[in-house]
């Protein structure tokens, strides 16, 4: 592994993994709370890893989105959170996209990146030859 790949899987990737899950954790609590007018308790970010307690085998998943938590009760787990939060941030992008995307520049592209067409002449004088002409012109 050359000392380029080490580095940035040892310090770069947690650092990036901990902004990412950050903004997500906190866009999807603020999210979260608006919507549920604050009746829902969501976990901490911290515990992000942690799954229900139970007799499950080790190959079973855990689905749950609620974190049962001793003493406390239940909570929205921290991954749905985080799910959340990123879903709302793609959104946003999506809207930017889509808002801020010229249709009429968009339109010109894709008629210019076609074929010149061939089309016969509908006059009487000229009614045996062809000729080309590109998109968009009469």
């Amino acid at each position: 592994m050359p000392i380029g790949e080490a580095i940035g899987e040892v310090i770069l990737r947690p650092i990036l993994e901990l902004i990412l899950y950050g903004i997500s954790y906190w866009t999807g609590s603020v999210v979260l709370k608006a919507f549920t007018l604050g009746a829902t308790r969501l976990s901490p970010l911290t515990t992000i890893q942690e799954k229900n307690r139970s007799k499950r085998k080790w190959h079973q998943i855990d689905w749950s989105i609620w974190l049962h938590l001793p003493m406390q009760g239940r909570a929205l787990k921290a991954e749905f959170t985080c799910l959340v939060g990123m879903l709302v941030w793609v959104a946003i992008g999506f809207g930017i996209y889509f808002g801020t995307r010229d249709e009429n520049q968009t339109a010109k592209a894709s008629l210019s990146t076609h074929a010149p067409l061939r089309v016969q002449s509908a006059t009487p004088q000229s009614s045996t030859h062809c000729r080309s002409i590109a998109p968009g012109q009469s």
